[in-house]
């Protein structure tokens, strides 16, 4: 499903409400706010053993997240004079999160408060007698909570907190949490973000003039990137120089953050010296805006897989990876043309990247790697081109047998017109091939990357082995006086990286050549979270750092920009 919308304004805008005893910034746009929390029943479906959902989907308006409270058989209520039955006590019995939402249906997780006996038919009521807490980071005030305890009169308020440090701020998963801020408030239900209201005076609604736009989205009131007005010495994520100091860099330059924890953030452009435009990937929605300006565009991915990894090509192409649990890759690539997004090619077997081959600064060349059931990446890659609907082999192109397509590297770096190749290895080491001879490989353990999948290597087989593939950022190709050096990220591993899961903290890599050979190079500043992704625009390094708590989602995403001549004039 195509679905896109335009957000007129990146920045809150704020106005004063005068009253006779203070001023309390107001939600533009009250109205969508009240109906995204109303009340609204539905029915729970047993699909089977263990496997729940309810009778309400997207159509009904539901997000990935809420909460929902679910009753049993309450007591029947008489009247003390008539003995007719005036109804029954609500019953509680437990709540549930919707986990994935369908059209007309939704999947469910149920914690019960007791022991279960889940049945077909039973009521639920959305965001009943679940706990809701207000989060006042920017300290605006009882007026605000007061405000909004007025406007949503239905949910069972509990209290509101003032938070000094909103990166230290844990909200639980089983809260409907109000997280208020200077330009509007985050709600969090389920542990998801499922909505966020700017504060500024209420307007019309923007129409989508795109002829691809079918339903507003879910996830469109979740912040895009916005500007950071701090100084080079106070940038976001930033912590003080590590032991590994080889390249200094001071000139770090501070291009946006995000309120969420995002991973693949590249850049494109719709034509060549045309308008950039940042496209990245959360909550199983895929965000491109313009760099330039406010607009921003939204692709929702309603399918049963995982949105493992995004690769963008020339002329708005981007391919969007997916791994289908117990089936599979079941990629597709889209087009996005300005004015939204069309579905080119869907359901390919391939895992899918781009790469400039050619050393023009456009990745032109699609490639694609097959699965394999036992060793996830298989042996066959083909160069593709896209006809019509499907993709087409081109050529078989020559890798390395344990080559892996996902953050590889595709590259004349020597300019002697034979392509390196370069990729990562599952013990996280990244290798340098050209031809069938390793030029390269690194000294140590990159530290791993935020995004992993674990897959049976026999699926529906009992006790069958399992895997844990990491998927890796494409490195950046940094070019000045005839020198190419290759940029990847270079994350400290933590306890948990050496089983897949997340690294600790973040830092830079950097391959140049050095004697017919390469060296190895790391940016003397550190992170104080993992390096999501690195990428080339214009004269600049792009570096994308994610901070937070990846097992629950929750985090912030930072942009910071550096000139490519002040790193590698550090080191040739």
């Amino acid at each position: 499903m195509r679905k896109i919308i335009f957000i007129p304004s990146l920045f809150a805008i704020f106005f004063v409400i005068l009253c006779s005893y203070a001023f309390a910034e107001t939600i533009k746009n009250i109205e969508a706010f009240k109906k995204d929390l109303s009340p609204m029943e539905g029915s729970v479906i047993v699909i089977q053993k263990n496997i729940y959902g309810i009778n309400k989907g997207i159509d009904s308006g539901i997000k990935q997240g809420e909460l929902w409270t679910l009753y049993g058989e309450g007591m029947s209520v008489k009247d003390p004079k008539t003995g007719q039955e005036l109804g029954k006590t609500a019953n509680p019995v437990g709540f549930f999160i919707v986990t994935r939402p369908q059209q007309q249906f939704s999947e469910i997780e149920i914690k019960c408060k007791g022991k279960c006996d889940i049945k077909s038919n039973m009521t639920a009521r959305r965001f009943s007698d679940i706990p809701a807490v207000l989060y006042d980071t920017s300290n605006l005030g009882v007026d605000f909570y007061d405000q909004i305890r007025g406007v949503l009169p239905n949910l069972q308020w509990k209290s509101r907190e003032v938070v000094t440090d909103p990166l230290k701020l844990k909200i639980p998963r089983e809260n409907l949490s109000f997280v208020a801020k200077s330009n509007g408030v985050t709600l969090w239900s389920g542990g998801e973000v499922i909505g966020f209201y700017e504060f500024g005076k209420d307007e019309a609604p923007q129409k989508q003039a795109s002829p691809y736009s079918t339903k507003v989205s879910p996830y469109a009131s979740v912040p895009g990137i916005s500007g950071m007005a701090v100084s080079t010495g106070s940038v976001p994520g930033l912590r003080a120089s590590g032991v590994r100091q080889q390249v200094m860099i001071s000139s770090y330059r501070p291009v946006g953050s995000l309120d969420q924890l995002v991973f693949n953030l590249e850049m494109f452009e719709l034509e060549k010296g045309g308008s950039p435009h940042f496209v990245y990937f959360y909550a199983n929605t895929l965000y491109v805006q313009s760099i330039n300006n406010s607009k921003r565009y939204v692709y929702d991915y309603n399918g049963f897989g995982d949105v493992v990894s995004i690769s963008t090509g020339p002329l708005g192409v981007i391919a969007f990876n997916i791994f289908i649990k117990g089936e599979g890759i079941k990629s597709r690539i889209l087009q996005f043309t300005g004015e939204g997004f069309k579905e080119i090619v869907k359901d390919e077997p391939y895992v899918f990247a781009f790469f400039d081959t050619d050393s023009d600064g456009e990745k032109e060349t699609l490639l694609g790697q097959n699965y394999d059931t036992m060793d996830f990446f298989g042996p066959g890659v083909w160069k593709l081109k896209i006809v019509g609907n499907s993709v087409k082999r081109i050529d078989k192109f020559s890798a390395p047998s344990t080559f892996q397509l996902n953050g590889a590297l595709v590259y004349d770096l020597d300019r002697n017109g034979i392509l390196e190749v370069g990729f990562y290895l599952p013990a996280k080491k990244f290798l340098i091939y050209q031809g069938s001879s390793i030029k390269w490989e690194s000294p140590e353990s990159l530290g791993g990357s935020i995004k992993s999948v674990i897959y049976e290597e026999q699926p529906g087989m009992q006790s069958s082995p399992t895997r844990t593939i990491i998927f890796w950022s494409q490195p950046a190709v940094l070019s000045y006086k005839d020198i190419n050096a290759i940029v990847i990220p270079a994350n400290e591993g933590s306890i948990l990286s050496m089983v897949g899961g997340d690294p600790k903290r973040g830092g830079v890599g950097i391959i140049a050549p050095y004697a017919g050979g390469y060296r190895y190079h790391q940016l003397g500043t550190q992170f104080e979270g993992p390096v999501q992704s690195v990428f080339i625009y214009k004269d600049e390094l792009y570096i994308v750092v994610v901070e937070g708590n990846f097992f629950m989602k929750r985090g912030r995403t930072h942009v910071l920009a550096v000139p490519v001549e002040d790193i590698l004039s550090e080191i040739i």
